[in-house]
């Protein structure tokens, strides 16, 4: 679990879900970098462990929500996002 929980691309995609629930296209959209194959294998990844879970409205057109755990999780993500982002602000100032 802390292998999944430190990859890149797994704290990006909770906070994305915990927003609302999701479509893949729109999932890898809004996260700069995130290739469709490597969203594909973390969500599979969050999916095997719990934390988001698969739903079909309409065949071939698949959405992905956090479950409780998942929320759970994005909870103590938000601060430490918060965090990074104040932090490279203050970064950025110092090397003006």
């Amino acid at each position: 679990m802390l292998d999944l929980l430190g990859g890149k691309w797994t704290m990006p995609i909770v906070l994305a879900l915990s927003a609302e629930t999701e479509h893949f296209s729109k999932l890898c959209s809004c996260i700069p970098g995130l290739t469709p194959r490597m969203l594909s294998a973390r969500l599979h990844q969050l999916m095997a462990n719990g934390l988001v879970e698969r739903q079909e409205e309409q065949p071939g057109c698949p959405h992905y929500r956090l479950t409780p755990d998942g929320q759970q999780l994005a909870m103590l993500i938000q601060p430490i996002e918060t965090w990074v982002v104040a932090f490279s602000q203050k970064e950025s100032k110092r090397h003006e």
